[in-house]
């Protein structure tokens, strides 16, 4: 089924058939009022409002990934700590505490210069969502990952998503699946 709040643009093209009829009416009938050309505009307002207003899942998930890619290139560990869900748990954290002291250890200091999202693939089947991405990160160069000759790192990860009570999407798991190609999961880059 179509849906107006993933794609407006719907609402946009029934304006201009709108407008295409109220013009044959106006033409054929001599009946037509100026009035009757309102309502094209009317429905193309709609659909920007609806646009503006109304945030979908999809948004939402997509403004979640760039906040987290965000956070993680500003070191913001609180701000990453907001996007986890208490009940948070992947192979090696057990739990949203020890994540986020995890990403305190790692994101000490000038680590990431700049994190940059490459590609992402969404899937939704409410009240959950997985996230596929690869993301580019530069590292500074007075970092300890830098000193390795490697100044920057492709890396390829899983988000699993649910739905909070808010209606909010929180991060309750994540798998490294590659980095720079090559196969790796959590316990390999401690």
């Amino acid at each position: 089924m179509y849906d107006i709040f993933e794609k407006p643009w719907g609402l946009l093209v029934l304006a201009f058939v709108t407008l295409l009829v109220v013009q044959i009416i106006y033409v054929f009938s001599q009946k037509g009022r100026w009035w009757h050309f309102m309502l094209p505009v009317v429905v193309a307002i709609l659909a920007f409002g609806l646009d503006l207003i109304v945030k979908t899942d999809l948004e939402k998930i997509k403004c979640l990934l760039k906040t987290a890619i965000e956070a993680a290139e500003q070191e913001n560990v609180t701000k990453i700590s907001t996007l986890i869900s208490p009940d948070y748990k992947d192979p090696v954290h057990s739990s949203k505490d020890r994540l986020i002291s995890y990403c305190r250890r790692r994101l000490r200091g000038e680590v990431i210069n700049k994190n940059t999202l490459l590609n992402s693939e969404i899937e939704i089947s409410a009240p959950e969502a997985t996230v596929l991405f690869k993301a580019l990160t530069k590292f500074d160069e007075e970092s300890v990952v830098s000193d390795y000759g490697q100044g920057f790192m492709l890396i390829k990860m899983r988000l699993r998503l649910v739905r909070g009570q808010n209606e909010e999407w929180l991060i309750v798991g994540s798998e490294i699946l590659e980095i720079n190609n090559r196969q790796v999961g959590w316990g390999q880059i401690r």
